[in-house]
């Protein structure tokens, strides 16, 4: 019976320990500030399509009641003030929500000076209710705003210079006051430390400006390297509203490189003359494709433009052109493959089908040929009744794709196009 009675006083001793611990976590200001408004912006409920506001506000002013200095949650009421109104409803009234949100982050910043993230949010937000302000008649706000937004980016700038958000913070800031040049240097000077973030830069840009003639001030302008990226980016990039030609805002940027390099760079040729291609200039891109070639030191290096001013031609019509500008590179022995499928083609668009034939056999043996190469020779023969021929160069293709990326583009079609010339034979 003694032994029980230990037992359980042992046992009242420890839950008593364990209640007083659990009730100290309960009770632990930080732990239930945290708890009642987690910081982590991954979590689920501060997505926007789950916002609700006005529960945010409540959840974060009881978490401001365990946590009445953490400039955090001061710093973070605020905001939610600031996007719970609208622009046009951030008018200044003594004790409205405006003035509550401008009193947390003001908080925020006298708690904990150093944060350049409550400097660069509270000179957004002063920045709208100033615009807001501008639009009543007689408001004397609007200047002592101004001012005190400016002071508030510069601090932000200051404390984190190097900093990509508190960059990203002041562009946006600098966009809304209308200084342009000061917003797009930011801009442009995150583009060219991290690449990354080109997508989202360009399209804050474009949904700000509503045009492209923003992006030949923020076309990166530390090495030609970086500027030729930049451009083969903006020539695929297609997001809603864009258009085909927003790439040709960048051209008088890399014609002026092009300029003033003091080595001739091949590389902002090349790029200009895909540029018109892209756009379907074809005239300009020959141009500059002519003008690649020209410069080029080498036949190597030669080859690319040839093969591009060619294929240019051959798009417009112009096959005898094409044959002309090709054929004297035929007797190189470092002849690129595509030169030759290029010759092929203009020769047969031409009627000489046979001479075709040999030079695409040519281009197949090549080393790497690609695989279309092959495809298209079968096709030549077929076409001028060597089915077996065909047959033959389209089992070989089935072979050379087996277990590539090509095989499920085109197996199907290769298997259709053999049972064809079987029945033929």
């Amino acid at each position: 019976m003694k032994h029980v009675q230990v037992r359980l006083s042992s046992l009242r001793h420890f839950l008593f320990g364990a209640a007083a611990l659990a009730f100290a976590i309960l009770t632990s200001s930080a732990w239930m500030a945290e708890w009642l408004y987690p910081l982590d912006t991954s979590s689920l409920w501060t997505l926007p399509q789950y916002r609700n506001l006005d529960h945010e506000i409540y959840r974060a002013r009881l978490a401001l009641r365990f946590a009445p200095q953490d400039p955090r949650y001061l710093y973070q009421l605020g905001k939610l003030y600031a996007d719970k109104m609208p622009s046009e409803s951030l008018t200044y009234s003594p004790g409205g929500a405006t003035d509550r949100a401008v009193r947390d982050m003001k908080d925020a910043i006298r708690y904990r000076p150093v944060v350049a993230e409550h400097h660069a949010g509270f000179a957004l937000f002063l920045q709208k209710i100033a615009a807001a302000e501008s639009r009543l008649p007689g408001s004397r706000l609007t200047s002592e705003l101004m001012e005190l937004s400016e002071e508030e980016v510069n601090r932000a700038l200051f404390l984190s210079p190097m900093h990509h958000g508190i960059r990203a913070y002041a562009a946006t800031y600098y966009q809304y006051r209308g200084q342009r040049e000061k917003s797009l240097a930011l801009w442009r000077s995150i583009l060219e430390e991290d690449p990354a973030q080109t997508s989202d830069i360009l399209k804050q840009c474009f949904k700000f400006y509503g045009d492209h003639s923003f992006l030949p001030e923020v076309a990166p302008r530390a090495n030609i390297d970086q500027l030729v990226q930049f451009q083969y980016f903006l020539i695929t990039f297609r997001p809603d509203g864009w258009g085909e030609e927003g790439h040709l805002a960048t051209l008088p940027v890399l014609m002026e490189t092009s300029r003033q390099s003091q080595e001739e760079n091949l590389s902002l040729i090349e790029i200009i003359g895909k540029s018109y291609w892209s756009a379907k200039k074809y005239d300009d891109a020959y141009l500059w494709y002519r003008k690649g070639f020209e410069r080029a030191r080498t036949d190597e290096l030669r080859a690319p433009f040839l093969r591009d001013a060619a294929s240019i031609l051959l798009q417009q019509g112009k096959i005898a052109e094409a044959r002309a500008a090709l054929e004297p590179y035929l007797a190189l022995s470092s002849v690129d493959g595509e030169i030759l499928v290029l010759y092929a083609q203009s020769v047969g668009y031409l009627g000489d089908k046979t001479k075709a034939i040999e030079w695409m056999k040519q281009a197949v043996a090549q080393k790497d040929p690609k695989p279309n190469w092959r495809l298209e020779l079968a096709s030549m023969l077929f076409d001028v009744g060597q089915y077996g021929e065909a047959v033959r160069e389209w089992q070989t293709s089935l072979e050379e794709i087996a277990g590539t990326n090509y095989e499920a583009d085109y197996r199907a079609k290769i298997l259709l196009k053999i049972g064809e010339a079987q029945e033929k034979m």
